[in-house]
């Protein structure tokens, strides 16, 4: 298990750090724009903004933040396990390191999904206290997660199917940019186009109500068929050896 677990530290101490001050920029940077937003608003005769009016631009930054992470955890091959050496080291086979890399990708992207949780709780709060207690109650941080697409495909509340569509997009998202390098490894010319294609299904789906969420499972459990196919096949012999290069 010690050698599992060593796998798991080398992934974690190539991006880490990386991922985490992403993270940050991340919520700086949607900070900034929302109390530019709101600067900017003119407060005439009481006129006061809805939250949807300072989000603006954060779906966008949350979707670019996505795919920035995923290429930070595509993007140590060299260091992990496209270097066959590494392997034989760790002596655990390239398949198990593919797995335990598969976990590592689920908790960065869970903890992606956490903090841009809790940065857009934050702002809903700030906009609660921000606009007094004459225009706000105790529920207008719960509506506005209700009421907004965004925030609601974040925290989708009593929304089941929702919560479902997200771990299904994360754990497609975690295991097809894990396969991405098994692939690489043996001559595919196509590593990026399933990640890419379930970025596209998770940025669509975080900008539209539920009629894209059983879509959206159906989409990412394909991908995941395909890459697992492929990479059962690779386990099994059925593909052939590596495309070695070193």
């Amino acid at each position: 298990m010690k050698k599992h677990l060593s796998v798991l530290a080398l992934y974690a101490g190539n991006t880490f750090l990386r991922l985490l001050a992403l993270m940050i920029a991340m919520g700086a940077l949607e900070t900034a724009l929302f109390a530019l937003h709101w600067n900017r608003w003119e407060f005439v005769d009481g006129n006061m903004p809805a939250v949807e009016n300072l989000l603006v631009g954060l779906p966008l930054v949350s979707a670019m933040t996505l795919l920035a992470l995923l290429f930070l955890i595509c993007l140590d091959d060299g260091k992990t396990t496209a270097a066959p050496y590494t392997l034989r080291r760790l002596r655990i086979p390239e398949e198990a390191a593919i797995l335990w890399r598969a976990v590592y990708n689920g908790i960065c992207l869970l903890l992606l999904w956490a903090v841009q949780t809790a940065v857009a709780l934050g702002l809903c709060s700030w906009y609660a206290r921000a606009i007094g207690p004459e225009y706000s109650s105790s529920l207008t941080v719960f509506l506005a997660f209700y009421r907004v697409p965004f925030l609601h495909n974040l925290l989708p509340l009593g929304c089941w199917l929702r919560y479902l569509r997200n771990i299904v997009l994360l754990l497609a998202l975690g295991f097809c940019a894990a396969v991405r390098t098994y692939k690489l490894r043996r001559g595919s010319q196509y590593g990026w186009g399933i990640i890419v294609f379930l970025w596209g299904v998770t940025y669509t789906s975080f900008r539209v109500e539920s009629l894209m969420d059983i879509v959206s499972i159906i989409a990412a459990l394909i991908a995941v068929i395909v890459d697992a196919d492929y990479f059962i096949k690779g386990w099994t012999g059925w593909r052939g050896g590596l495309d070695e290069t070193d």
